[in-house]
């Protein structure tokens, strides 16, 4: 007769599986048994879906009994498993990060990135001086970001011209039908 596992590996195969469910897309119990088998935990099918029932119960899990196998994600709204809190910074990071690749990225990774983009907005909150923190990265990567472009005339016209380039980059409007993408550390 097989061992039975402890509290434990219980625990570690539950938070597996709550790390392997996805949101906004579905997966079966066999690709989770894959998936866990690939990082070493062995267990039958019948123990995976078991244990999926039980973390169906306790979590904001949906399940898909339509068909068989049964298939599983994450409720539309849900939290998902979040253990370690983001930092200030990492929440900064992220919504910048949605804000400016929102429109360079395709729509469905846009969507499978939500569940982080949520928890970077509900870690800042409404706090003011992260909202001033915001204001001061976009300023100081617009500066950043300003190109010298090289300006025609005179000394004295060339230094005007550029201050006027300068400001309207400082201003994040950048030379008239020039758009930048500012370098972002990932």
């Amino acid at each position: 007769m097989p061992k039975r596992p402890d509290s434990l590996e219980t625990l570690q195969i539950s938070l597996e599986l709550l790390k392997r469910i996805p949101k906004g897309r579905t997966i079966t119990a066999p690709e989770l048994r894959e998936q866990l088998a690939d990082a070493g935990y062995e267990r039958d099918m019948r123990t995976i879906q078991r244990q999926l029932e039980t973390l169906a119960e306790f979590y904001d899990l949906d399940r898909d009994d339509s068909t068989k196998p049964y298939r599983y994600c994450w409720k539309e709204r849900a939290k998902g498993l979040s253990l370690p809190s983001l930092s200030t910074q990492e929440s900064l990071l992220l919504m910048l990060a949605e804000q400016h690749l929102s429109s360079l990225l395709p729509a469905k990774l846009m969507k499978s990135m939500e569940g982080f983009f949520t928890q970077a907005r509900s870690q800042l909150g409404g706090n003011g001086a992260t909202q001033r923190e915001r204001e001061s990265h976009r300023i100081r990567s617009s500066q950043q970001c300003a190109v010298r472009q090289p300006v025609a005339g005179s000394g004295l016209q060339k230094r005007r011209r550029q201050a006027n380039i300068n400001s309207r980059h400082a201003a994040g409007l950048g030379p008239a039908g020039a758009t930048h993408v500012p370098h972002l550390p990932f």
